[in-house]
């Protein structure tokens, strides 16, 4: 199980060392990849242009690793791992990578949107959103108390 924060945008570089850490061994039979990037959605009328992320990292770190271990436990994966970003990353850059490895494609299927879910949920990650006018505003917790 790995998590790394990522400066700024996430690139092919660091997927691909990440899908190397994770996949290897010959009882692995299927890999899954989840890649989030930033979108130009439209707030009040505004335009996104970039999305600022920054977190409390002392837990936010010991939320992924418990997320990640429950996932693994639960869907039986032989790895799960997650990269984030912090910092700035611009309209159609990745910011979030989930990739899970697993004897059989389905554990994985089933996994990857159980961890997304979780991950929006659970980690302590806030979003600033910058607007193409300048304008910012924070994004919109989907954080639950239940």
């Amino acid at each position: 199980m790995k998590h790394r924060w990522i400066e700024g945008a996430i690139g092919w570089q660091e997927v691909r060392r990440l899908v190397d850490e994770l996949s290897g061994g010959d009882t692995t039979g299927a890999t899954q990849l989840f890649v989030g990037q930033v979108r130009a959605d439209v707030v009040d009328g505004k335009v996104v242009r970039s999305i600022v992320y920054s977190c409390y990292r002392e837990l936010a770190d010991r939320v992924l690793e418990r997320l990640m271990e429950e996932a693994r436990s639960r869907f039986g994966l032989q790895a799960v791992g997650i990269l984030h970003s912090v910092g700035e990353v611009e309209v159609g850059q990745w910011s979030v990578v989930v990739c899970c490895c697993a004897a059989h494609r389905k554990s994985t299927m089933e996994a990857v949107p159980w961890i997304m879910d979780r991950l929006k949920r659970e980690v302590p990650i806030f979003g600033r959103e910058i607007f193409v006018d300048e304008g910012y505003r924070w994004k919109k917790s989907e954080v639950h108390t239940s």
